[in-house]
């Protein structure tokens, strides 16, 4: 029976552009233009610069460091210091130039939209994929939106984490520890970014604690897994901790706790983002335990997963065609789990990107605005549309006759 779907036509499409430097044209051509017109479309960048207290702080910290202070009272215990350390140069050049200072999140959205092409092509060996996820990346609404938006972090998030993801996806499938190390470093630079990069590195935990146990139920000797599964834990948390070590050590100086985070904790122990920032919010789990039922607690856990992995995606991409991709991707994945064999490296990157999402779909009530929980699943959801256009060509491949 002749199959409806065009597989030929989508075999053919995934192939093209064999060409590395036409596929570099396509990703970069969108990206610039579509940077382009936002940015001259519009005059919120410089009409917001002095009035955003976050881009403030940022400013204030750079040039704290650019002065060489680091132990400052501008270090607040939620603003890490990676991204105001790249700003540091831009201020010693042109100080005070919001389009300059602008412009850093430029190149690094530039940056993340070549790894993307560079992660997916060396995964897959193909153009096609590598060129449709940049692009996907490069005319993102919401990723366009923060390079554009000036000083944020969350441009410099998304790529370590980018880079994170794929390394790490490099170890689950070919065990080599240096991919592990690499991976590591991406999630301290990660956590020297934002607060919710710590969350990657208990995602990461999880994921080599379920590779541990897949490996035993694979048939694997118990005494190698066991042995591997904590050599790997100790290598990860150790590098991490390396990484950030300047981060950590301020903090301890200053606060007297190198994992302290300020009032954004109370955001897990508070139903709203008032509540959480005023005087009588609740501090501790004890104390949120104490005044709600657990029928209040389930309904807020269901309420932020629906949240951080539907609603804040599915608003903020405007078009999910991402989304939709990752989704396929996702559905792949999961599917290629088998019984009594070790977990292939999709479901593995799968367990990673839901329990490093778990404490913000928790907040996402009390703190609920989009841009943290979406900056930090769009990573994965380049890597999952990636992962389902990649397998997409190997089932068609596997499936065509040899002519």
């Amino acid at each position: 029976m002749k199959n409806c779907i065009p597989l030929e036509k989508i075999y053919f499409w995934l192939r093209w552009p064999r060409g590395f430097v036409a596929s570099l044209a396509i990703y970069s051509a969108v990206f610039f233009f579509v940077l382009l017109v936002w940015t001259f479309g519009n005059a919120r960048r410089e009409a917001k610069f002095g009035h955003n207290k976050d881009q403030g702080e940022y400013v204030a910290l750079a040039k704290d460091f650019k002065d060489g202070h680091f132990l400052t009272a501008n270090f607040k215990p939620h603003r890490h210091p990676l991204y105001p350390a790249l700003l540091v140069p831009v201020l010693a050049l042109a100080p005070d130039n919001v389009h300059w200072l602008g412009a850093v999140n430029g190149v690094v959205g530039l940056l993340a939209v070549g790894l993307t092409y560079f992660f997916v092509f060396r995964a897959g060996k193909l153009h096609g994929p590598a060129a449709c996820i940049s692009i996907l990346l490069a005319t993102n609404f919401f990723f366009i939106k923060m390079a554009d938006m000036g000083i944020v972090t969350e441009p410099t998030y998304i790529l370590m984490t980018l880079c994170a993801v794929w390394l790490l996806a490099d170890y689950c499938s070919k065990n080599k520890l240096r991919h592990l190390v690499a991976g590591s470093v991406f999630l301290g630079l990660a956590f020297m970014t934002r607060p919710n990069g710590i969350l990657l590195l208990v995602g990461l935990l999880a994921t080599l604690f379920v590779k541990f146990c897949s490996s035993v139920a694979g048939g694997i000797r118990l005494p190698a897994c066991l042995l591997t599964w904590v050599r790997d834990s100790i290598v990860a948390a150790l590098v991490f901790a390396v990484v950030a070590s300047p981060l950590l050590w301020v903090k301890s100086r200053l606060y007297g706790n190198p994992l302290m985070q300020g009032k954004i904790m109370q955001y897990m122990w508070n139903d709203d983002y008032e509540m959480a920032r005023s005087k009588k919010a609740a501090h501790s789990l004890s104390e949120y335990v104490s005044a709600h039922g657990w029928e209040s607690m389930v309904r807020r856990a269901a309420t932020g997963l629906a949240e951080v992995f539907f609603i804040v995606p599915l608003e903020e991409e405007v078009l999910p065609i991402l989304y939709i991709t990752a989704f396929v991707g996702v559905t792949l994945a999961l599917g290629s789990i088998q019984k009594s064999r070790a977990w292939p490296v999709g479901p593995l990157i799968f367990i990673f990107c839901v329990v490093q999402m778990l404490p913000l779909a928790w907040t996402a009530i009390s703190n609920p605005t989009h841009r943290i929980p979406y900056a930090a699943i769009l990573p994965f959801l380049l890597f999952f549309g990636a992962h389902g256009l990649i397998e997409i060509y190997k089932r068609q491949l596997a499936t065509t006759p040899a002519r």
